[in-house]
């Protein structure tokens, strides 16, 4: 018996491999000056390349930017990525990315450092009131640094995942404001926030503050490079990944039927 349910949790875990069927789809805004929202063109520069390369080498899909939130824009997307954008949500866009949320998106939202960019922090504000949470906190806090603080040593879909166990490991960030309370605060700097994961509805957010992405992402000269921003990021979206169609599990469900059938044959012979 033990060894028949050895056998089937082996054909479970084998026959439903993280691959194309769960590959997350994720789509981001399509400007250049969004500073990392433009995923899908790789733009050189930008420093989130390898997040894309990433997402891709483990058969994540990235579909094109997009300039506008829209129904139609989001059908079928599981994860939408914010990057450090300049987009001032309308109306209508905040219903459609709270709908979004509501019904089980995700989304990784970040804030800007400088103060000298007003329109990025207002653009994490109007998404952060869209999904009924508060406004980030303006005060500056914190340097730039590859360690500059540790995750919280708590379980979320951030701190452990398929990317490794991250917990009391260190993130870089450099000077930002705060973002919002109201969730798991698994990131902190005395009493600035800097990684919060918050249930939004069926859904889940990822706010960060500016991870300073030019740098924490790509292992060249900058001495901002962390491993561990990358992999909280794959780490969030990968513990939501879609789970295998219905059709896929009766299948599997109906080999180990068979399989168990065969063996209460083989004992009577």
């Amino acid at each position: 018996m033990r060894r028949t349910l050895a056998l089937c949790l082996l054909l479970l875990t084998a026959g439903l491999p993280f691959g194309a069927a769960d590959a997350a789809v994720i789509r981001s805004w399509d400007d250049a000056n969004q500073k990392g929202g433009d995923l899908f063109n790789s733009l050189s520069g930008f420093g989130y390349e390898p997040f894309e390369n990433a997402l891709l080498a483990r058969q994540h899909i990235v579909l094109p930017g997009i300039a506008e939130l829209t129904a139609n824009n989001l059908l079928g997307v599981n994860v939408f990525f914010w990057g450090s954008s300049e987009h001032i949500l309308s109306a209508s866009e905040q219903t459609v990315l709270s709908d979004f949320i509501n019904a089980g998106g995700l989304i990784i939202l970040e804030t800007d450092s400088d103060q000298a960019f007003p329109d990025e922090q207002a653009a994490a504000n109007s998404a952060y009131v869209a999904l009924g949470l508060a406004v980030i906190d303006p005060t500056v806090s914190g340097v730039a640094s590859a360690d500059q603080g540790t995750f919280a040593n708590i379980v979320t879909s951030t701190t452990v995942g398929p990317l490794g166990d991250l917990r009391s490991l260190t993130w870089a960030g450099s000077p930002s404001p705060g973002v919002p309370g109201g969730g798991a605060v698994i990131g902190a700097l005395g009493g600035s926030n800097k990684w919060v994961e918050y249930a939004v509805g069926s859904g889940g957010v990822l706010g960060v503050a500016d991870p300073f992405g030019l740098s924490t992402f790509t292992r060249d000269t900058s001495s901002f490079y962390n491993p561990n921003n990358l992999n909280a990021y794959l780490n969030f979206i990968e513990n939501a990944a879609p789970v295998p169609e219905p059709g896929s599990l009766m299948l599997v469900g109906s080999g180990l039927v068979g399989l168990a059938a065969w063996r209460r044959r083989k004992r009577v012979s």
